[in-house]
């Protein structure tokens, strides 16, 4: 049997690995002049992810390149992710993490609107409260 190579993308076997949770398209967002928000162009695609340690990674892939670029591991009640309702052109996506300010901004790639309080309400559901990772089918 391989043994797992503990330096690629969440720690996976090529080829194998967490199947996500949630799956989300959406871009990143930058902070620029005045603190206003930019979009970034690229596809992108935000995972929650489970590992077999039972550790819950969010990632944030580029869907054109297939690399991924946010790997961010999270543990229950460390971070809140929420939409943000007062953006007038767009759906954009708040994860923030409030003990140490640190915040990230996506927007919605996703056609369907009325899916994205589900998508919220899953996310904040899997970081804060991970399934057993037994019942994963590790």
């Amino acid at each position: 049997m391989a043994q797992p190579n503990l330096f690629s993308p969440l720690g996976l076997q090529q080829g194998g690995g967490a199947k996500p949770l949630v799956e989300y398209r959406c871009g990143k967002m930058n902070t620029g002049t005045n603190q206003q928000l930019v979009a970034e162009k690229r596809k992108g695609i935000l995972q929650v992810l489970q590992t077999p340690d039972a550790l819950m990674h969010f990632v944030w892939k580029d869907r054109t390149t297939g690399s991924t670029e946010d790997d961010l591991i999270i543990f229950p009640g460390e971070a809140t992710f929420k939409k943000l309702k007062q953006v007038e052109n767009g759906r954009v996506f708040l994860l923030e993490f409030p003990a140490t300010s640190r915040r990230l901004f996506f927007w919605s790639q996703e056609a369907a609107v009325e899916k994205d309080e589900d998508t919220v309400s899953k996310v904040n559901q899997f970081i804060n409260n991970p399934p057993a990772a037994e019942n994963q089918g590790y």
